[in-house]
This record gives C-alpha cells, structure tokens and sequence, in this order.
C-alpha cells in the first residue's frame, strides 16, 4: 500500500526497514512471488528484535506499515527448506543497518540521475531483488556482500559520464560515453552505454553493467541497450575489424570501457561467473510472463486495436509490440540467457585478454566463482 504523504525524497529508517522484510518481503521470498525461494537462519538473538519491533511498532507520521505479527515471526523461523540456497545471518544488526543504508543511498543515487523514486517503494524492491546479485561466497557472508553493494553506491568515480560526452574516435568516427543507473534487479548498480557517431545519427553499442569498489571494477555482464538504433555502414566496418567473432559490438565496447578504466586509475577487474538465484529468477520471469501477455493482450483487445487510427493506434500497437519482443526473449529462454551471462560472456572475455598485453589473468578462468584480472594503466587507442 502507498503510503499516504509519500514524499520522492525521504528516507527510510532502520526500525522501519526490519518491519517491512519481517511482514512483507519474507512472504514474497517464501511464495517465489518474483524472485526465487531461498532460506535465511537468523541466530536466536535476531528475534529479540523483532519481538522488540512487534511491541513497539514502527511509526512515522503520514505513513502506513503494518505491524509484525506474531505468524510472520513464526513464517520466518520456517524460512528452511530442503535443497534451496541458504543465508545465515551472523550480525543482523548489521545486516539491516546495510539493507537500510543501501536504500536511502540508491535513492540519492536515483536523485542524481533523475529517476527519483519514492524510500517506500525502494526499501521493497531492494529487499527483493538485491540477493540476486549473490554468489556462491556471498551466501556464506551475506553481511559482506551486503557491505560491498554499499561501497558500490558510495563510489562515484565515473558518475562524471552522466551525461553523454566525446571519449575517443573509432576510425572517423566520435565515440560518446554515458553512464547511466541500473533497475535493482539488474546484476549491477551502474552501466556504462557507448555510441558511435556518424555526424548525423547514433550507433549504440551494448552496455557494460558494472561496479566500482576503490580502485576494483566489477563488471557482471553486457547487454543490448532497450531500442537500440544501428547505423548499417559503421555496423559493417565493426564486423569487418573484429572477423570470426559473432560478438564483434561487444567486444568494441568492452576495449571502449576497459580503456576508460585505465584513464580512470582503476587497476583491477574482477568478473562474477555466477550469480546462483539468476537461472530460477529467468525460470519464474518466464512463467510469469507467459500469463500475464494473453490476459493483458485478449483477442477483444486485439481487434479493438485493428479499428483504431492516430495516435491512439501507433500507441496501443507499439505497446504490444513491445510486450510481445520482450515475450520472444523471456519465455523459456532461461538456458539462452544462462549461456549469454556465463559461456558467451567468458568467451569474449577470454578473447579480450588474449588481444590486450596490457591485461593479466590472476586467476582460473574456469574455477571459483569470479575471475581476476590486473590493469597495465598504458591507454591504447582502439
């Protein structure tokens, strides 16, 4: 429910927090509403505080949460079935005062790139969505993984990007960087777009969804930006420079970023292989998805749109036609996007590594769950 006197710009409090996953979030985690099931074992200790929280409810003037009640205390003692991912919470107050902190510090980060969000609604979907950014480490340190998720929010090293501007050329051509804010189910806080620019339009190229931690950068993947727009003759020469690569946009974005870590003294990369809630999570979006499409889209509704002119029928068609592209890549395509985040993506970067002297494998690139690579800080020019 969206609190009466909901403000863009407030914050969410640390009682306030610890209400909300006790009477909401471990229903949705219990009941795979959107993200998958896993347990999650507080010590005894940890119940103190709720009882703590139960008697003396969480209030704010103009806003509504429900109290704790006694079933919700019991439904996450319950949180502990057989064969799924575990989380044991040693320090829960530490483990809140992060979830908290990460909150209202995403909500400035929000602020900053001009998607304001209300605190209310920021608190939930980080208490969703954030656990599918663990590993396999991280379910063994649920308080660490939560304390870098914080120091990727307060590092601002390439915020400067926000808006787009000239970084290098490609063969005639200017490249513009922009650095944007992710949503927070995506893998990363940040993402880095490149585009090419031909003195009359823009050649996007795929997003880099990346972290900064210090003088550490993560990078969790690259994608195709949504509505990406391609300029056929730079599309060629792209292919035509990395040949017998069927991945020649991302690698040219990947040499654009990794060079913008050099300029930015950044020394290290370390590259998340898996993520273990995101097969489920593509399992239940897929299932979700499959639905929700025909009882939005009904034949009623299909035909409605056939007699509609104007706006009114560029509107509903392009809606539909959204919907159903997001259908083509979503319904059972969870082994697809399981190869793309894992095989795909250790290919290109194994090849990356194989063609720049100037990066140096620290670790296994098949073993443990993240691999580990030194910077040389020489910029090269693509």
């Amino acid at each position: 429910m969206k609190p009466e006197g909901d403000s863009l710009h407030n914050k969410v409090e640390f009682k306030e927090v610890v209400e909300l996953f006790i009477n909401h979030i471990i229903y949705e985690i219990k009941n795979e509403n959107e993200v998958p099931g896993f347990n999650i074992i507080f010590k005894s200790d940890a119940y103190k505080l709720f009882y703590e929280v139960l008697n003396n409810p969480f209030f704010k003037r103009g806003y509504y949460t429900p109290d704790i009640k006694e079933e919700d205390i019991k439904t996450l003692r319950n949180l502990n079935k057989k064969d799924l991912p575990t989380i044991y919470v040693k320090d829960h107050i530490k483990f809140f005062y992060y979830l908290t902190e990460i909150t209202n510090k995403l909500i400035d980060l929000y602020d900053k790139f001009d998607y304001p969000r209300s605190a209310r609604w920021m608190a939930i979907q980080v208490m969703k969505m954030i656990w599918l950014r663990m590993n396999i480490n991280d379910f063994n340190d649920v308080e660490l993984f939560l304390s870098r998720q914080l120091d990727f929010l307060r590092n601002n090293s390439l915020d400067s990007y926000k808006n787009k501007k000239i970084v290098t050329d490609f063969l005639e051509y200017k490249v513009f960087a922009q650095s944007d804010v992710n949503p927070v189910w995506d893998e990363s806080t940040r993402c880095m777009k490149f585009k090419i620019y031909d003195y009359i339009s823009f050649h996007d190229l795929p997003r880099i969804l990346y972290d900064i931690n210090y003088d550490i950068c993560y990078i969790y993947g690259i994608q195709k930006v949504p509505f990406e727009e391609k300029i056929p003759e730079v599309n060629r020469l792209i292919y035509k420079l990395y040949r017998g690569n069927d991945q020649p946009n991302k690698i040219l974005a990947m040499k654009l970023f990794i060079n913008m870590l050099k300029e930015n003294g950044i020394t290290t990369i370390k590259i998340p292989t898996i993520q273990v809630l995101s097969y489920r999570y593509h399992e239940l979006l897929s299932q979700k998805t499959k639905t929700k499409f025909p009882k939005k889209w009904t034949k009623e509704r299909l035909d409605r749109i056939e007699n509609l002119s104007g706006l009114e029928y560029k509107f509903e068609s392009s809606e539909y036609e959204s919907d159903l592209n997001w259908c083509k890549n979503i319904i059972d395509k969870e082994d697809t996007i399981s190869k793309i985040k894992t095989e795909d993506f250790l290919s290109l970067i194994y090849r990356i590594i194989n063609e720049d002297n100037d990066l140096i494998l620290e670790s296994d690139m098949f073993i443990g769950d993240e691999i580990v690579i030194k910077i040389n800080s020489k910029v090269k020019k693509i």
